[in-house]
């Protein structure tokens, strides 16, 4: 399980992986490359598991980007898109409901804080919110009926109906 260090960690690299273009070369990335791709996945894979999901249900990539930027580490499962780069330094990260792993664009960006998310419960909240996206409905706890409006069902797992 990842830990609140490794996050705090993860974010810091977000910052500083951009600025390690003079070490890569034709040999592979520089060192902050490195340890934010290999820390990026971690990240990710610990979601997924946290998700329910098994390997085959979802796809960790890595995009290494240009010499001005961190790189892109990505979960794309069926029904979920979660992309964790730098964001040209703008404190968040982004997750988006998808249909299929060869949707790219999906439904609308949906913004988590670099902030918010390093917090104890910010991985939970996410996770929680992750795991209504990927069940693709939702039931209404006052009613029990099943909300199948992704939008509606996001806002009521993350508490803001």
């Amino acid at each position: 399980m990842i830990t609140q260090k490794q996050l705090r960690r993860f974010v810091e690299l977000t910052k500083s992986a951009c600025y390690d273009y003079a070490q890569v070369s034709d040999c592979g990335l520089g060192k902050l490359k490195q340890e934010y791709r290999n820390l990026g996945r971690r990240i990710l894979k610990d979601i997924a598991e946290r998700m329910g999901l098994t390997k085959g249900q979802y796809d960790i990539r890595w995009n290494p980007g240009g010499i001005a930027c961190s790189g892109d580490s990505t979960l794309h499962t069926d029904k979920v898109y979660v992309a964790l780069h730098d964001n040209c330094g703008s404190g968040w990260f982004y997750w988006r409901t998808v249909k299929g792993r060869r949707d790219f664009t999906g439904g609308p960006n949906q913004i988590v804080r670099w902030d918010d998310f390093c917090e104890p419960e910010g991985m939970v909240n996410l996770i929680r919110v992750l795991k209504v996206a990927q069940q693709g409905s939702f039931t209404d706890p006052s009613t029990g009926d099943i909300i199948l409006n992704i939008n509606q069902a996001i806002r009521m797992a993350a508490g803001v109906a």
